[in-house]
C-alpha cells in the first residue's frame, strides 16, 4: 500500500522524502540522548551525539538544502535552512570544546530545541498525503492526525524555542558569567550567535503565528458561512410549511 502511495507522489522527491526520515530520525535520537543525559548527567552522552549523530545529518542536511535551492525553485526556503545548519553547526562546535563541560545543561536544553522536528516531519508528510488523495475522501483519523499534529508543532516550538530559550540561556546571567569569565574567545563568539538564534527562532514563530492566525480566522469565517446557510435553509423550509398549510386549508 505505502509503495503504491510513494509512487503516486508527483510533489515530492526522493531527496526530500529522504531527507525528511533523516531529519525526524535525528530529533527522535535528540530527544532520547536528552533525556539519558537528564538521567545520567554524563556529558560524554553530548559527545556520542554531537559527533556520531548530529554532525554527519547536518552535513547531508545542507548538502541536500543546497542541491534543492540550486534545482527548484519553490525550494528557496531552503536557504534560512542553511543559515540555521551553520548556526547548529557552530554552537554543535561550542559544545564540544567548551559547553558540555562547563555548561551542560545549556548544551541539554540547546538539544532540546529539535523536538518540534518531530511534528514539523509527520506535518509535511501528511500533507504529501494529502496532495496524493486530492479529490478523495480524507479519512477522518488523518484529520484528526494533522489537527493534533498542528497543535503539537506549535506549543512544542513556541514553548522549547522561545520560552525555555529566553529563560533558562538568555536571560540566566550564570551562563554569560561562566562564558566571560572563561576568558575563551569563542565564548564570546557563541553570545553573539545565540542572539542570532533567537531572532531566526522569533522569526519563524511570527510565521507559525501568522499562519495559525489566518487558519483561525477562516474557520471562523466558515462556521458563520455555515451558520448563515442553515439559518436561511430553516427559514425555506418553514417558508415551504407555510405554503403547504395554507394550501391545505385552501383545500379544506
Amino acid at each position: 500500500m505505502f509503495q503504491n502511495i510513494f509512487s503516486k507522489m508527483p510533489t515530492i522527491t526522493n531527496l526530500e522524502f529522504f531527507q525528511s526520515i533523516l531529519s525526524f530520525l535525528n530529533a527522535v535520537f535528540c530527544i532520547y540522548f536528552t533525556c539519558k543525559y537528564n538521567k545520567t548527567k554524563d556529558i560524554n552522552i553530548f559527545y556520542k551525539l554531537a559527533f556520531n549523530i548530529f554532525v554527519p545529518f547536518l552535513v547531508i542536511d545542507l548538502v541536500l538544502n543546497v542541491y534543492l535551492i540550486m534545482n527548484k525553485t519553490e525550494n528557496k526556503s531552503c536557504i534560512e535552512a542553511i543559515f540555521h545548519h551553520i548556526i547548529t553547526l557552530l554552537l554543535i562546535l561550542w559544545s564540544h570544546l567548551f559547553g558540555a563541560h562547563h555548561l551542560p545543561d545549556v548544551v541539554s536544553n540547546l538539544t532540546l530545541l529539535e523536538s518540534s522536528t518531530i511534528f514539523l516531519n509527520i506535518r509535511f508528510w501528511i500533507r504529501e498525503y494529502l496532495k496524493v488523495i486530492e479529490g478523495k475522501t480524507v479519512p477522518n483519523f488523518v484529520t484528526i492526525l494533522q489537527n493534533v499534529n498542528e497543535g503539537l508543532f506549535f506549543i512544542f516550538f513556541i514553548y522549547f524555542r522561545c520560552y525555555v530559550f529566553l529563560k533558562d540561556i538568555i536571560f540566566n546571567k550564570s551562563v554569560y558569567d561562566k562564558l566571560i569569565g572563561s576568558g575563551m574567545f569563542i565564548n564570546k563568539i557563541f553570545i553573539g550567535v545565540i542572539f542570532v538564534f533567537l531572532l531566526l527562532n522569533f522569526y519563524w514563530s511570527s510565521i507559525i503565528c501568522k499562519s495559525g492566525y489566518k487558519k483561525a480566522i477562516k474557520f471562523i469565517q466558515e462556521k458563520r458561512k455555515n451558520d448563515l446557510m442553515d439559518d436561511e435553509i430553516i427559514l425555506i423550509e418553514k417558508i415551504k410549511t407555510e405554503i403547504i398549510n395554507s394550501r391545505l386549508n385552501d383545500k379544506c
